[in-house]
């Protein structure tokens, strides 16, 4: 039974992007809305009130997030308006807030590549609240996936291309036959496809799979 509290109800009334964002990225992710405020007021150093469209407070994480319309956050603003927003965004991470921000038309238009992005920032926060926690997903996949392949997943998600053995060696700091494992691991996994070399002879370099992503 999906409980909406009285503030994701106002969420929801605010207009399109708010009440796409809830329904479409946010609850087809984390299934509620514990932890998550919207209309969330912070106060800058100066005593000065800022809004956000939603923060997500869960000790130690303090995450907030802006819906943004293209032109409405630089129109009009000058330099000194530029400098107070970049001091905010300083002072928001001194007080220990990320920041992190959605286009209202990838949020309306494309609410899947939304989605992503937030799993892998959420999937980042919680690991880092206790590191080594398994995943709650029931799959046998999931339950089985440690921070080491995570990080893997995550690696070939930063850099863009397929991995080689040394490229997780020297990201984790581990020995050759430790960074061979693990990629194997995740090829077992179908996370992962290995490729071979000029005439087939050896396995050089490992693609990462689509279905990757969501156990970041």
């Amino acid at each position: 039974m999906r409980l909406w509290s009285y503030w994701v109800r106002a969420a929801l009334e605010q207009g399109d992007a708010e009440k796409y964002f809830c329904q479409n990225v946010w609850w087809p992710l984390r299934g509620g809305f514990d932890g998550l405020h919207p209309e969330y007021e912070v106060t800058d150093r100066l005593g000065t009130s800022h809004f956000y469209d939603f923060a997500w407070i869960v000790p130690p994480t303090y995450l907030l997030i802006e819906l943004r319309s293209f032109g409405s956050h630089v129109s009009n603003m000058d330099r000194r308006g530029f400098c107070r927003q970049l001091n905010r965004k300083t002072f928001l991470k001194a007080m220990g807030f990320d920041v992190i921000c959605f286009s209202e038309d990838d949020v309306l238009q494309h609410p899947e590549l939304s989605l992503t992005l937030l799993r892998m920032v959420l999937g980042r926060h919680e690991r880092r609240s206790d590191a080594g926690l398994e995943s709650q997903s029931p799959s046998d996949t999931n339950r089985t996936m440690s921070y080491r392949h995570r990080e893997v997943i995550r690696l070939a998600c930063t850099l863009e291309r397929p991995l080689h053995p040394i490229d997780v060696r020297s990201h984790l700091r581990i020995d050759h036959r430790t960074a061979v494992n693990l990629l194997r691991s995740l090829c077992q996994k179908n996370l992962f496809e290995p490729r071979t070399g000029p005439q087939n002879r050896r396995l050089v370099r490992y693609v990462l799979q689509p279905a990757a992503v969501k156990f970041l």
